[in-house]
């Protein structure tokens, strides 16, 4: 064993057993902005689908809201109130063209005279992240048209 090394090895093999400090900080430099990208974007992601997650409830009161209404008698005007969970649901019938109940309609036109189109429109919104809402708008056919509250 000459100057110390083993039969065939060489010095330069013999320090090739690991990384050095400066091989572990330039690998740690290059991989921290990547994980700190991926981070950010599973942040957004989670944030993206609580957002989803809301406005999917959102639709879902104002759909019940629309659901709710009374096939007769509805009145034109604007109501509103908490849902609670943070929502709030706000529903305007305004009442659009008339067929005088004076008026003759021929059979078979699937209305009848002393009837209303009215407008609606319901709209749920909810804070976070600022003010967010979803608007559901149908038209309906009701009686002749009376005044709301």
């Amino acid at each position: 064993m000459a100057g110390g090394w083993a039969s065939g090895e060489t010095a330069a093999a013999a320090q090739d057993g690991g990384f050095t400090l400066l091989e572990v900080l330039v690998a740690f430099a290059i991989a921290a902005p990547a994980l700190a990208l991926l981070f950010g974007q599973g942040v957004q992601s989670v944030t993206a689908a609580q957002a989803a997650a809301r406005y999917r409830e959102a639709i879902s009161r104002a759909q019940s809201r629309l659901d709710a209404l009374p096939d007769q008698a509805l009145v034109a005007g604007v109501r509103d109130g908490e849902d609670g969970q943070g929502f709030r649901w706000r529903t305007r019938i305004a009442a659009g063209a008339s067929i005088p109940a004076q008026r003759q309609v021929p059979p078979g036109l699937g209305y009848a005279a002393g009837t209303t189109l009215y407008d609606v429109t319901v709209e749920v919104s909810w804070s976070g992240a600022g003010r967010r809402a979803v608007t559901l708008a149908t038209r309906r056919i009701g009686p002749a048209a009376t005044r709301g509250p």
